[in-house]
């Protein structure tokens, strides 16, 4: 379902079994950042062959920013790594052992 109030986005989405049954539907609340319509909230709800409600989620993404500067740390592979973790650049066949918040060559 397309809405015209959220920039065309899809706000609901279903999927059905093969007998013309409710598997999953999906509502997809959306925020206007700058012009620019960003999901911000979802309902997801999960039905069995028979009819009945399985499992329902809720999530919903706070503090959104768009055209921000994000700081090239951000992306690092330091981002994710712990002490003793291992890593290995596979352009130059380099081990790195991580740690202390420092690759250290093997």
């Amino acid at each position: 379902e397309l809405n015209s109030e959220t920039g065309f986005n899809y706000t609901c989405m279903e999927n059905w079994f093969d007998e013309n049954l409710l598997m999953s539907k999906i509502i997809t609340e959306f925020v206007e950042i700058n012009g620019t319509f960003l999901p911000n909230k979802w309902k997801v709800s999960h039905y069995s062959r028979e009819g009945r409600l399985e499992k329902e989620e809720s999530i919903t993404v706070k503090n959104q920013q768009i055209n921000n500067t994000v700081p090239e740390s951000a992306f690092s592979e330091q981002t994710y790594l712990k002490d003793g973790d291992h890593l290995l650049d596979e352009a130059t066949r380099q081990r790195y052992k991580y740690e202390n918040g420092k690759l250290i060559k093997e």
